[in-house]
């Protein structure tokens, strides 16, 4: 019998609690003389009886022995164990392999991943130089010129004109959220914005030229303040919005710019069309060509009052909200062909979704790594 399996021996009779007083004896010496490797090896013949997969080959594994590595550095040294009564080392012994245990599972097995709603999340880029600020985590107040710029609890920033003075207003801003984020600003002629997630919205700190110009990308709610001298501007990638005071949304993702009026009336250009809007419209901008058709009100402005709003929308469509709000992401090449009709708050817990696609649909999910698809569609 060699060593490694003398150190076998020992310690499966030891874990029996078949072991003589002489044979401890001799499997404290065996411990105390093995060399890594033979520890290692003892190891992971454990990890294979364990209720959780592993192999040699394993990455975690490394981690696994460093922390060990560590752990026995730091050990002091001055008392030696094997000068201890022999039941004081069985408890020394019991207390290692309960020890390995414990670190063994926190190093292997991985708990499920919560998944959250999201919240008032958002950064703020004061100049293009600079790294943006976590909004989340920043009691923010800053005077740039005569604009005064402060956050607050609820999820607002707010530019508020203080004085005439106008050095470093014209300097853009960049607001940003990201999947799982919301958050306002009222802007410095007083229009209120709110961001849906994984958005952005570029404004001056203050405007004091012909117009009140931004750049969006993503989708937002604008309730824009009156002023017939200076036309409020929206530039996106596929047109823009010019509006003198009005409340309306935006909604730039996918390939297509669609703006859904409420009060007011907007005028949409892309190249060289023009098309005016009436309350009730929505207005859809698509390679260049404007397309005007009856719009869902609800359903446009649900996520401002915390709601999902879904009339015979598709499948796809719904996910694509939800993903942005709950950020994961989905697997659309698995998506059949599904219409549905559904209400629910957006604070719903991740879970309850689940489940009522899956009642509404008849469909099975299954989420991997924050990443949904369906199963046997």
């Amino acid at each position: 019998m060699d060593k490694q399996d003398r150190l076998n021996f020992l310690y499966q009779k030891y874990l029996n609690n078949t072991a003589t007083a002489a044979e401890l004896q001799l499997l404290f010496q065996e411990m105390d003389s093995a060399d890594e490797g033979a520890l290692k090896n003892q190891i992971m013949q454990e990890l294979e009886k364990a209720d959780f997969p592993i192999n040699a080959d394993d990455t975690r594994l490394a981690a696994v022995f460093a922390k060990l590595e560590d752990q026995i550095a730091e050990e002091p040294k001055t008392i030696s164990l094997w000068r201890l009564p022999v039941w004081t080392k069985v408890a020394a012994v019991v207390t290692l392999v309960f020890g390995l245990g414990l670190l063994l599972r926190s190093y292997l097995v991985s708990e499920p991943e919560v998944i959250v709603p999201g919240g008032f999340h958002a950064a703020l880029q004061l100049k293009a130089s600079e790294e943006p600020l976590d909004l989340t985590q920043t009691d923010f107040k800053k005077n740039i010129g005569g604009i005064q710029v402060t956050t607050t609890a609820d999820g607002t920033i707010t530019y508020t004109r203080k004085s005439d003075d106008t050095t470093g207003t014209q300097t853009l801003n960049v607001l940003q959220t990201p999947a799982g984020g919301m958050y306002k600003v009222t802007l410095s002629d007083g229009s209120q914005v709110m961001l849906n997630s994984k958005s952005s919205l570029e404004f001056p700190v203050g405007f004091y030229g012909p117009n009140r110009r931004v750049k969006l990308k993503g989708e937002a709610y604008f309730q824009v303040a009156k002023n017939k001298e200076k036309p409020f501007i929206v530039e996106m990638e596929q047109g823009n919005v010019q509006v003198l005071g009005t409340t309306f949304t935006v909604n730039t993702f996918e390939d297509q710019a669609a703006t859904t009026l409420f009060e007011g009336s907007v005028k949409l250009s892309a190249q060289q069309q023009v098309q005016l809007l009436t309350p009730g419209d929505r207005g859809v901008i698509q390679k260049g060509l404007i397309t005007v058709v009856k719009a869902d009100t609800a359903a446009a402005r649900g996520w401002t009052k915390g709601l999902f709003v879904f009339n015979n929308a598709p499948l796809g469509d719904v996910l694509a909200q939800v993903s942005r709000w709950y950020n994961i992401s989905v697997d659309y090449t698995s998506l059949p062909d599904r219409r549905l009709h559904m209400r629910l708050n957006m604070d719903t817990p991740f879970e309850e979704v689940l489940e009522m696609l899956s009642a509404t649909t008849r469909l099975k999910f299954k989420v991997e790594e924050r990443r949904l698809s369906v199963v046997n569609p």
